[in-house]
């Protein structure tokens, strides 16, 4: 999967050195939230799994990598309503595997 560069340089005024510090936010955010979601996973703290996943469903979306937006919107909204909480451990599989995808093709 690619980042749709067009819409991150739109977003970011096709500024170059944005474009690069947004994307290395990004990683860094993923790299220091991804275990904090799976501890909230675990501990069952669905009100923080809900905002966390929101917050990264944000940012995502400047990306333009729809399949990694809807994601994040299906575990923000999972976790949200706390039903059907037993699919969340595939949708974390999904998710890691989708962000080890973009960062290969990126």
């Amino acid at each position: 999967m690619k980042i749709d560069i067009k819409q991150l340089n739109k977003f970011l005024n096709n500024d170059p050195a944005r474009v690069q510090r947004f994307l290395a936010s990004y990683w860094q955010e993923v790299d220091t939230q991804f275990p904090v979601m799976i501890q909230q996973l675990q501990s069952k703290d669905w009100a923080s799994l809900s905002i966390t996943a929101h917050t990264l469903k944000s940012q995502s979306a400047y990306l333009g990598i729809r399949p990694l937006h809807e994601l994040l919107y299906q575990i923000e909204k999972t976790a949200d309503r706390k039903k059907g909480l037993d699919k969340l451990p595939a949708l974390f599989g999904k998710l890691q595997q989708m962000w080890g995808q973009i960062r290969a093709a990126n």
